[in-house]
């Protein structure tokens, strides 16, 4: 598992930890000064020693980070480690358009700064700490196209529907195995619910969400309980309902 220290300002603090939630949604553990420093903690000491034990120092790039003095120290330590293991440690990311740093501009970047390059550029991130699934996300046929009603997003892969929303990610491959036991359950779904409703299109939205849930737990081995489905406190939650959205937005484009 890829271990990676962020280098950010706290002005970009949003960007920051939307990115630490997809990076930990793919195995990829992350430290960040708020959620790893203690109370106490001798700040500057803390710093340099997590650059020591992380594998990589992202360095999330913009107008504001680059004039921070916090960030040029945390530059300025994971250069000199990388002098030191002989490996390559800073991996600058560009979350909005400004000038790249002297001491990193000979290196290749991650452009996460538009939602065109975003996804993209997050695959190239996780290929550089090592992690396969960044190929699904740079092998992409194209964009993702956010959708306005329910605000995902979908990316349309040789290997099926890429779908991204709710901070998690459904890879084509997640995608397509909860797709095919939907489609097997729907109709058994609707048949049942036609004799419990009078209207049919209330048959069709209780039908389609029952086997949303079968098919999302039989997928994963388990059904969110009904809080956490409520409040989406976790990742499985999160993506029970991010598939759901995703067949709202096919009906959707469907019928126009």
């Amino acid at each position: 598992m890829a271990f990676a220290f962020f280098s950010y300002s706290s002005a970009d603090r949003e960007f920051a930890y939307r990115l630490k939630r997809l990076l930990e949604n793919e195995g990829v553990r992350v430290w960040i000064d708020e959620a790893s420093l203690r109370v106490g903690d001798p700040f500057r000491e803390r710093i340099k020693k997590a650059i020591e034990e992380v594998q990589f120092v992202v360095a999330l790039l913009s107008e504001r980070s680059i004039r921070s003095p916090w960030v040029q120290l945390e530059l300025e330590l994971g250069l000199s480690r990388e002098k030191e293991t002989g490996q390559p440690k800073i991996l600058p990311v560009l979350i909005a358009n400004c000038e790249i740093p002297p001491e990193l501009s000979n290196r290749i970047f991650a452009d996460l700064s538009t939602h065109e390059t975003f996804y993209k550029g997050f695959g190239k991130l996780l290929v550089a700490m090592g992690s396969e699934r960044g190929k699904d996300y740079v092998e992409s046929d194209g964009a993702p196209t956010q959708h306005r009603k329910t605000g995902i997003s979908i990316a349309w892969t040789q290997e099926g529907p890429r779908i991204i929303g709710n901070d998690v990610p459904l890879t084509a491959t997640e995608a397509n195995a909860v797709l095919n036991r939907w489609h097997k359950n729907f109709p058994v779904f609707l048949r049942r619910e036609k004799m419990r409703h009078g209207k049919e299109q209330d048959a069709v939205e209780a039908a389609r969400l029952l086997a949303t849930i079968r098919a999302c737990g039989d997928t994963y081995g388990q059904i969110p309980d009904e809080q956490d489905m409520s409040e989406m406190r976790s990742e499985l939650s999160r993506k029970f309902d991010l598939f759901y959205k995703f067949l709202v937005e096919m009906e959707a484009d469907a019928l126009e």
